[in-house]
């Protein structure tokens, strides 16, 4: 089945459906259960034409949120009340990274919607998250997330099995922009992914031009991450374009969760001359960061923001994940009777990767044609070569100059 990306699906974005009083009486009675919370104001408006489009209004904690849902058929997907939530993740919600964003990326739309929202966290791989997954299961939850590319397996062989119920489960996959993706389950498992590239080469452009020793380092946790391998290809070739006369330096700690020795191969590449430093590594890049505090180097991080512990003002940017993009869709779809039939791609064009608000000391007209880059990244202009193996990152590091 072909894959959507988030971008041609975006939420407001009707299908035609038949108009009349009962989809309406339908809609403004199913919606505003679905939706509907504890100390919040729910009104509920529905406008004719080709199609039929609620939009819904609520007000909880001083904030106003309108979400904008689609009532494909009368009384199709309406739950009548509040959904039920849950992500897995492996290591632990305030890392700054994989795990909190993607905690607090299904907080933020458990928010919007009204919905109850669980977590658990800190499971590593194996029998534990399993467990968590077939607990929520148990108890009835809509959604539950298995917020780990090492989940895949297990989700799919629970789908297979039969013991997914009725609840739907949303698990990382490695599609690329554009492939069929051929882990969904309609109505089962549903899947998401990164374009991560598209902000991982502007973050290398921005290194080449910001480093002053022409040596850039790249330290990344595990070889076998399909992510960081990609972002490491991206981010090689922005250096390049920026900076052909850079060195760049590559290792791997062999760690999602080593800080020790994250710093001490930091430190290493810090030792041969880098002064900027892209850090790919769950626990692993605290590590990292220290070292660069340490020596005064710049340092880029990936998916998190980390500049409320930036003592010392070294975090260059981020390449940042917004895992609520793909969250927030897969909800959509669950009321629409349309989750497990497609890929949610979370990219640059639809605003899911993207770069930190790059350092104050970044002179302005550095941002400004890091702020170019980006834009043609978005419009198709520059074209990133895309690995699918560490093979292949190697080869991109060759053609480029780098081994």
């Amino acid at each position: 089945m072909p894959s959507k990306e988030l971008r041609k699906k975006e939420i407001g974005v009707s299908t035609a459906v038949a108009v009349g009083a009962i989809i309406i009486i339908a809609i403004i009675a199913g919606v505003a259960g679905y939706f509907g919370g504890a100390g919040q104001v729910v009104t509920t408006t529905v406008t004719e034409r080709q199609t039929t489009t609620a939009t819904v209004t609520q007000t909880a904690a001083a904030q106003t949120i309108t979400q904008t849902v689609t009532q494909t058929v009368a009384g199709e997907g309406v739950l009548g009340r509040k959904l039920k939530v849950a992500v897995i993740v492996p290591g632990r919600a305030n890392d700054y990274g994989w795990n909190q964003e993607g905690v607090e990326g299904l907080r933020k739309v458990a928010s919007k919607f009204g919905a109850e929202f669980s977590f658990s966290e800190g499971l590593g791989y194996g029998e534990p998250p399993l467990r968590a997954m077939e607990d929520y299961i148990r108890k009835g939850y809509d959604l539950v997330i298995g917020h780990a590319g090492g989940y895949r397996e297990f989700v799919l062989e629970a789908a297979r099995t039969g013991k997914i119920g009725t609840s739907k489960v949303l698990i990382v996959s490695e599609a690329k922009e554009g492939e069929e993706e051929k882990d969904v389950v309609p109505g089962k498992v549903g899947t998401y992914s990164f374009v991560v590239w598209a902000a991982s080469y502007p973050a290398g452009y921005l290194a080449g031009l910001m480093t002053k020793s022409n040596v850039v380092g790249i330290v990344q946790s595990v070889e076998t991450d399909i992510n960081w391998i990609r972002q490491s290809a991206a981010f090689a070739q922005g250096l390049k374009a920026a900076n052909p006369k850079a060195k760049l330096l590559f290792t791997v700690v062999g760690s999602y969760e080593d800080p020790a020795k994250g710093k001490e191969f930091t430190a290493a590449q810090i030792g041969l001359g880098a002064d900027v430093i892209f850090g790919q590594g769950d626990g692993t890049s605290f590590g990292i960061m220290d070292a660069c505090r340490d020596a005064g180097v710049w340092f880029i991080d990936v998916i998190g923001d980390k500049r409320a512990i930036d003592e010392k003002g070294i975090l260059l940017t981020s390449v940042l994940w917004d895992f609520s993009k793909a969250y927030e869709q897969a909800l959509i779809d669950i009321y629409n009777g349309e989750f497990g039939k497609h890929n949610y791609y979370m990219s640059h064009a639809n605003q899911a990767i993207y770069l930190l608000t790059l350092n104050p000391k970044v002179p302005a007209d550095i941002a400004t044609k890091v702020s170019e880059v980006s834009r043609k990244i978005q419009a198709g202009e520059i074209k990133v070569k895309i690995p699918d193996n560490i093979e292949d990152l190697h080869a991109i590091f060759r053609e480029l100059g780098y081994e």
